[in-house]
């Protein structure tokens, strides 16, 4: 594959192990962009991806503080999978603890057992005492819902929610 200044991938792409320039293709993907966006969107399933400081730290804190192991571990990061199929990304970067909201969340039908049972491994919840959002033990009363947030090693804010609606 010819050479591109940002690695080969950026200029050509590979079809039935024939690569392309993406100019010869250009045309064909602008025609239908506008329905196959939308269709893409509308039939595929989200994931998260978390930043990491540290990978193996991370791993750690997975295992020991939410008992969740990686269903793969490959040189892009750690990747988890929920009993229900959604999926979840951990990879390494200096950026990692920078963003200050939410990041991934699960639902739980029960939040005091999952608190405690968290908790009791060792996962510190937040406490917040603001206009529109306070915590009595951990857990927020919302309208709609029952959250608490806590955050991993490497600052990712995550959070419980029980569903009241």
């Amino acid at each position: 594959m010819p050479s591109h200044p940002i690695g080969g991938w950026a200029a050509f792409v590979r079809f039935g192990g024939a690569a392309l320039r993406l100019g010869a293709i250009a045309p064909l993907l602008r025609r239908n962009a506008e329905a196959y966006s939308m269709r893409m969107l509308t039939e595929i399933e989200t994931y998260t991806v978390l930043p990491a400081g540290d990978l193996n730290r991370a791993r750690t804190y997975y295992s020991e503080m939410l008992g969740l192991e990686p269903t793969s571990a490959t040189p892009l990061g750690l990747f988890y999978r929920s009993p229900g199929g959604s999926l979840f990304h951990i990879y390494e970067t200096t950026n990692a603890g920078t963003a200050q909201n939410t990041q991934m969340g699960w639902i739980t039908a029960d939040i005091d057992s999952e608190v405690a049972a968290l908790r009791a491994r060792g996962v510190v919840f937040e406490d917040y005492d603001f206009p529109g959002l306070k915590t009595v033990d951990g857990i927020a009363t919302l309208e709609g819902e029952r959250a608490a947030w806590f955050i991993d090693s490497e600052g990712n804010f995550l959070h419980l929610s029980e569903l009241t609606l």
